[in-house]
């Protein structure tokens, strides 16, 4: 059975930068981490169903600070809409409107640690006057996630299938990049490249699909989209795992350097500052 750590144990913790509990006041943060229920997740759970009327409001926390706590947002069809990770909420419009339903379903992808506050609490903790920062750094968030749906929106009439799919795994780097330093035999991939270089490895595991529903694309555009890159020497596949071989050549050819876009909103629905060297819309069904 998991048990919670001491509330001032996550004062130091490495929440990822512009997500809704960096963003809190110290004493915010705390308050808010005290309230509710906590409890492993496993990939593969399922915290709301579309349709549902339950209005808590779901906290992701990272199990461990190597990897990132991940949940997915689907539509009643299965269709990728976001992905959000630790330190975001999910479900904050069933708080505010509790008589709809959800309108996505939400399901871990990584082991999570989940703060279930029921909608009510999560309210009272927006409404009180010794947590000011609650209600701001609320609609900070939702304004992000806004400007992640209309950036892809602007993709997708703006640039070809590789340029789309080259200017999310940017994104990607930036929310779920872990840097692979050079082996002896360079970092190996699955078609037998050996890139004697550091590379990134994106820790979020996608299928062409879900990619495809993220940039607009059917799999097979998204399927030849990912051998141009390959073929180009910008990424590789190692285990199943994507690794980004050339970052700035990444970013040139999704057109993300000189007069393109130099702070991307990430997939996780937020803006995001980009590594320059190797080193949907917004509802209740979150």
């Amino acid at each position: 059975m998991y048990k919670p750590p001491p509330v001032d144990w996550l004062d130091n913790w490495p929440w990822p930068e512009r997500t809704f509990i960096a963003r809190l006041r110290p004493p915010s943060r705390r308050r808010l981490l005290g309230l509710g229920t906590q409890s492993l997740r496993l990939p593969g759970n399922v915290l709301s169903h579309y349709g549902d009327s339950d209005t808590s409001v779901y906290l992701l926390r990272s199990r461990d600070k190597a990897v990132s706590a991940c949940a997915k947002i689907t539509n009643a069809d299965g269709k990728l809409l976001a992905i959000r990770v630790s330190g975001d909420v999910i479900g904050e419009l069933a708080a505010l409107e509790p008589r709809s339903l959800r309108s996505a379903t939400v399901t871990v992808c990584t082991s999570t640690i989940v703060h279930r506050i029921p909608g009510a609490e999560f309210v009272r903790f927006l409404d009180s006057a010794d947590h000011p920062d609650g209600w701001q750094t609320l609609c900070r968030t939702i304004a992000d996630r806004l400007a992640w749906a209309d950036q892809r929106r602007l993709d997708f009439g703006g640039y070809s299938v590789p340029v789309r799919v080259a200017r999310l795994l940017v994104e990607f780097v930036a929310s779920y990049g872990r840097r692979t330093p050079p082996t002896a035999d360079g970092n190996g991939c699955d078609r037998g490249t050996v890139v004697p270089v550091e590379a990134w490895e994106i820790t979020l595991r996608l299928s062409y699909e879900e990619l495809g529903n993220l940039v607009g694309a059917r799999v097979d555009a998204v399927g030849l989209a990912m051998r141009e890159l390959r073929e180009r020497g910008l990424v590789c596949l190692r285990n199943r795992h994507l690794l980004v071989l050339d970052l700035e050549g990444l970013r040139q050819f999704g057109v993300l350097t000189g007069n393109g876009p130099s702070n991307p909103v990430s997939a996780a629905g937020r803006p995001r500052r980009i590594p320059a060297d190797p080193g949907p819309a917004v509802g209740k069904g979150e």
